[in-house]
């Protein structure tokens, strides 16, 4: 039923106490709707203000965060009719950062934010680049034991077996060291100059003028990841894969698995995994893997598909994400993002990642010990230890203090190399031999394992759909 009728019927019946009950709960969602679009906007900084003065309790900042929501929710609609769901979560973004800074400023870079715990509980948000580094680079960081952001990964996203995600495992944890150092060793694609040049390769059907076309984006970005990664053609199964990234982020924004559980969501997920595991079982670097795993105590074929799992929401979500993103940007004016291209492909290509990147932030750290950060009123408020610490990549990437006109496409920035997009620093990442991090290189304790990998295959399909951006301008031969 609609609000309008229920409305109706509530007047009609106002005797039946349950009827009305429910109507009075749509009313209610009209109004914090209406609220949220026309009269939150116009108030925003004194609902904001007030709610995060109002901390101490948590209800009170639940409701005032829970109406800002709405408001950015809505205010962000027609980003989506223009750059589709990359552009309208680009937008969700930026408008928490800008919240963010308005209320506490680019220098205190931490902001209150609410964490997807048993109950809901106030924590911390990293926005400012020394924010976040002061929390990414803490190799005695906790973390949550079994959330990806505010999904819960034991709500039937895994495959059997798997009891965790890296990301829920401590930096300084043996564990973790041991399963990432294994990853890192078994793919030498994931390298910054891997000892083999795997040849790019391009998906049937798939034209540079498809560079508007998210679909042939993503195959073209999961055809060349797996290729890279393990010599494998999964064209068979790029329609499962296009099907699964979906499927994943409708589970990451619900925060469960449940809410793909009716329609067989989560038995499509396992299908495709355990198609996308027959396709490179039997391929060399997938062999090492299994056997390197087994060595180490572990059932092989369940750290492969743990991998698969990570190359899918990271790899073919995330790159493939920076792609479509980098092409909404070309899209605004393909003849000036053209011409920024030729002069360099490599600067082009970072900062967009600058401005797109892959994912949100580092999943949530738990303090090891307490934090102080200044509060709203300027006094200082004190987290203990235990307490929930998010990070925004979007807002570190944007600090002023760091890059000036952050909000512009400036591809000859002088120090990109310092952008947060994979976790660390890349100037930090280069110091290392590899991206395995904490305890072979404290320059960049946890940095993105597929850190290059992706680089190397956003670069590619960059490249491929330019020339199609070349050809719509009636600029054919020049790239």
């Amino acid at each position: 039923p609609t609000v309008a009728s229920e409305s109706l019927v509530c007047i009609s019946t106002m005797g039946a106490c349950g009827r009305c009950c429910s109507c009075v709960k749509w009313i209610f969602i009209a109004l914090i709707t209406v609220l949220g679009f026309f009269a939150v906007p116009l108030t925003r900084d004194p609902l904001m203000i007030e709610m995060h003065m109002r901390s101490d309790n948590t209800q009170p900042f639940v409701t005032g965060f829970s109406m800002r929501t709405v408001a950015t929710l809505l205010v962000c609609g027609p980003a989506f009719a223009t750059g589709g769901k990359t552009g309208w979560m680009t937008c969700v973004k930026d408008t928490i950062i800008e919240d963010s800074v308005r209320l506490y400023g680019w220098d205190a870079g931490f902001s209150l934010c609410l964490h997807e715990t048993e109950p809901l509980s106030l924590g911390l948000m990293g926005f400012g680049h020394a924010a976040y580094k002061q929390i990414s680079y803490n190799t005695k960081m906790g973390r949550t034991p079994n959330k990806l952001s505010k999904l819960d990964v034991m709500s039937g996203v895994m495959s059997p077996g798997m009891d965790k995600l890296l990301v829920n495992i401590a930096t300084g944890d043996p564990e973790w060291v041991k399963r990432r150092t294994l990853i890192i060793d078994s793919f030498p694609a994931l390298l910054e100059n891997p000892p083999i040049t795997t040849e790019i390769v391009v998906p049937a059907n798939v034209a540079p003028a498809a560079y508007a076309s998210e679909r042939a984006i993503q195959d073209f970005v999961g055809l060349n990841l797996f290729k890279q990664l393990f010599g494998a053609d999964v064209t068979a199964e790029l329609d499962c894969m296009n099907q699964y990234d979906a499927l994943i982020k409708t589970a990451f924004g619900a925060g469960s698995g449940s809410a793909i559980k009716a329609t067989g969501g989560l038995e499509k997920l396992e299908t495709c995994r355990q198609a996308l595991y027959a396709r490179v079982e039997h391929t060399d670097a997938a062999k090492k893997m299994m056997s390197s795993a087994r060595e180490l105590g572990y059932d092989g074929k369940t750290r492969l598909i743990d991998f698969i799992w990570i190359v899918m929401f990271a790899g073919y979500g995330g790159s493939g994400d920076l792609t479509i993103g980098t092409f909404n940007t070309v899209r605004s004016n393909p003849e000036k993002m053209l011409n920024l291209y030729k002069q360099d492909p490599d600067a082009f290509l970072l900062e967009s990642a600058r401005l797109n990147p892959p994912v949100a932030g580092q999943n949530p750290s738990v303090l090891p010990e307490n934090l102080t950060m200044r509060a709203v009123d300027g006094t200082l408020r004190t987290f203990p230890a235990g307490t929930w610490a998010g990070l925004m990549t979007s807002g570190a990437n944007k600090d002023p203090s760091l890059f000036p006109d952050a909000h512009e496409f400036k591809p000859d920035r002088m120090n990109l190399d310092r952008i947060l997009t994979f976790n660390a620093e890349l100037r930090d990442i280069r110091k290392c031999r590899n991206t395995a991090g904490f305890p072979s290189c404290e320059a960049a304790p946890r940095p993105c394992p597929g850190t290059w990998l992706a680089l190397r295959t956003v670069k590619a399909a960059i490249a491929f759909f330019m020339d199609g951006v070349e050809k719509s301008l009636g600029k054919t031969g020049e790239l």
